[in-house]
């Protein structure tokens, strides 16, 4: 399980860098669709970057006062003077966004079908949420969506085997 977490973050770097080439197409595939860059370029929800913002909509939608102040605390040195003019020297590319269990296909089965002693990832999809952000949130949103996981796993990404 370690190191399926390390082999994601090797290939999370991997997909970056790829993406660090691409420009999404400016003109829409059909008539009253949103092109690629338009959508890369968009204020998504997940994009941390807009964490502050996003977050602060939803607070009087949490009923323990005690969690909504540690969300707002964190909401609000977000905000803050410094922490906006740090984040102004992030790295900014487009990114993934979404690596989770859900859309990181892992491997046992290497070429010619052989057997490897340890899974690896072998695919990434569902590029839907992907963003023109600060580089970073790549790997922090992986690693959050691996904390997430069941207790039992100590922390490990639980992922889909194929």
């Amino acid at each position: 399980p370690d190191e399926t977490l390390a082999n994601l973050g090797i290939d999370a770097g991997r997909l970056d860098h790829v993406l660090d080439g691409y420009v999404p197409p400016s003109s829409p595939s059909s008539p009253g669709v949103q092109s690629a860059r338009d959508a890369a370029h968009r204020t998504h929800a997940w994009d941390l970057r807009h964490f502050s913002a996003t977050v602060s909509r939803y607070l009087p939608h949490l009923a323990d006062p005690a969690r909504r102040a540690l969300v707002a605390a964190v909401a609000d040195a977000c905000a803050t003077p410094a922490f906006v003019a740090a984040s102004a020297t992030f790295r900014r590319g487009l990114i993934h966004n979404d690596l989770n269990d859900a859309n990181v296909l892992i491997s046992s089965e290497g070429p010619h079908g052989r057997r490897r002693a340890r899974p690896t990832v072998s695919g990434i999809i569902d590029f839907g949420d992907m963003v023109h952000t600060w580089r970073v949130l790549e790997v922090s949103t992986a690693m959050a969506y691996a904390a997430l996981s069941r207790p039992e796993d100590h922390g490990t990404f639980r992922v889909a085997a194929v």
